[in-house]
């Protein structure tokens, strides 16, 4: 059987700044996709994140969406902003569905899938 991983906007851990993001290791297929804007789980620590893992030569790829929010790939739901949130750098974010992030993630995820899973 084999296995892959697919992960929405995961707040990952910075291996340029975080001893946890440097031991961080994957050993299945995985497909991060983040929203450039995010500003809930920001994107540059899992593109750096995935960019140490693929150095090392692990299967790690990340997409990430210009202008896109957290919960880019909710249907139509209108961006607006959450407060209150612990893990937010700010305590607030914007969420909302990004038309273009959304349709070409509903199209990256099922081949990503496809063709690890084919394997």
């Amino acid at each position: 059987m084999s296995l892959c991983a697919c992960a929405f906007y995961p707040g990952c851990a910075d291996p340029l700044t975080s001893a946890s993001g440097r031991r961080w290791r994957t050993s299945v297929p995985l497909l991060i996709m983040q929203g450039e804007a995010d500003d809930w789980t920001p994107a540059a620590p899992c593109r750096n994140l995935a960019a140490a893992a693929v150095t090392r030569g692990e299967p790690v790829e990340f997409q990430s969406y210009a202008g896109a929010y957290h919960d880019f790939d909710a249907p139509d739901v209108k961006i607006h902003t959450r407060t209150g949130l612990a893990r937010a750098p700010t305590g607030a974010a914007h969420v909302g569905t990004d038309a273009n992030a959304r349709a070409a993630a509903l199209q990256r995820v099922p081949a990503f899938l496809h063709d690890e899973l084919g394997k």
